[in-house]
């Protein structure tokens, strides 16, 4: 083989590892800053709300499909199916079979502290956020009935649970849902109290701390 063959060859070489390497960054930079999402989920999200509105109206309603949705990949989606789960509850139009169904993984995402499939997690997003938001107040509609799986959740491994059980009690407090007397006798009091106190996390400590202090000044 000629020199000349040869460095045409190492050329070649070089040339493909270099788009090679820029196509990998900018696949990298795609995913990082959500270009996918932009094109995937975005695309689908209409009709996922239209399907959303469709097992919320059936009769009975289609709670299996309604916790799908919570479990999918684009957190606005799952905020309006567990928002749509609270208000199935309120107007009596749960089974209790699908009631526990439907709280177990209303917890189960309250557990979870995002997807890390963006090369980075994306509960820093405010879909993220308002997923919680509309799951921690669909939980405190449920009243009593949530508190076996609320004082499960207190003790979970979950930082992100053990934090939204805080957020749960004190939405319960302020609806009214559930008697603060009940709490105690749960048991729900005292955890709360070595929550607030004793938490490895500080962000579980202050949403504890805003449950007993709300206990505290209750008139």
């Amino acid at each position: 083989m000629t020199r000349t063959h040869q460095h045409r060859r190492a050329l070649r070489r070089l040339v493909l590892s270099s788009v090679l390497l820029i196509c990998t960054l900018v696949s990298y930079l795609a995913l990082s800053i959500g270009f996918a999402d932009a094109i995937f989920i975005a695309r689908s999200r209409p009709g996922m709300l239209n399907r959303i509105e469709a097992a919320s109206s059936s009769d009975p309603p289609d709670i299996e499909f309604l916790t799908s949705a919570m479990g999918g990949s684009d957190w606005l989606v799952a905020a309006v199916a567990a928002e749509r789960i609270g208000q199935l509850w309120q107007s009596d139009e749960l089974e209790p079979g699908q009631a526990d169904i439907a709280m177990q993984c209303l917890f189960k995402g309250l557990a979870s502290g995002g997807h890390w499939w963006r090369f980075g997690w994306d509960r820093d997003e405010p879909e993220f956020e308002q997923f919680r938001g509309a799951a921690i107040e669909a939980v405190a509609k449920f009243g009593p009935g949530a508190l076996p799986m609320l004082l499960t959740a207190a003790n979970s491994g979950s930082p992100f649970e053990r934090e939204a059980t805080c957020w749960i009690v004190l939405s319960m407090l302020k609806s009214k849902s559930v008697a603060q007397e009940t709490l105690v006798e749960q048991g729900i009091s005292e955890r709360i109290e070595d929550l607030a106190q004793d938490d490895s996390s500080e962000n579980v400590k202050a949403a504890c701390i805003s449950v007993r202090d709300a206990m505290i000044t209750k008139p």
